[in-house]
């Protein structure tokens, strides 16, 4: 089953393929493929395939729900993508940072001090948010330790807006 309908651009008419078609023209008995399609005027018919929008990946980004937990502290309120690890009053354990791996996310732990080079030291990867602050709460002596060895960070947190 086919419909169509003029488009308000250059007369082009678009064509919306039904349950008895694809895009070869082949119905779903299949095999015969259809000269091509044009209008009587003699422009082309365009099929329309299902394709997303632009904002259709924003919307999808928006409609996650926030990450939290009790011991990871975002820059600022309903913030994503980094978190200050600390528990209780505590100095801060280190960071959780996210970042995308093959269409999915996974979070870094990160110590709060600075190596020999001046980076922050990586200490974990976990493949859920939950997990990577119970690892880094769970190993916190290892940590702490860590930290006493090299350099301190000089950064503020939250950082300054």
């Amino acid at each position: 089953m086919r419909s169509s309908s003029l488009s308000a651009r250059g007369g082009i008419r678009v064509e919306r393929l039904g349950v008895g078609g694809d895009l070869l023209g082949r119905g779903r008995a299949g095999g015969q493929r259809s000269a091509a399609r044009q209008t009587s005027e003699g422009r082309p018919t365009l099929p329309v395939v299902g394709v997303s929008g632009s904002g259709d990946a924003a919307r999808a980004v928006l409609k996650r729900r926030r990450l939290e937990h009790p011991y990871a502290i975002a820059p600022f309120p309903g913030a994503q993508g980094l978190w200050l690890i600390r528990v209780g009053e505590a100095a801060p354990l280190g960071y959780l940072k996210s970042r995308t791996v093959r269409g999915g996310y996974v979070f870094d732990v990160y110590a709060h001090c600075r190596d020999d080079a001046g980076g922050r030291p990586w200490v974990h990867t976990s493949s859920s948010f939950n997990a990577g602050v119970a690892w880094a709460v769970q190993h916190d002596p290892e940590i702490r330790a860590l930290i006493a060895r090299s350099t301190p960070a000089p950064d503020v947190w939250p950082p300054a807006q």
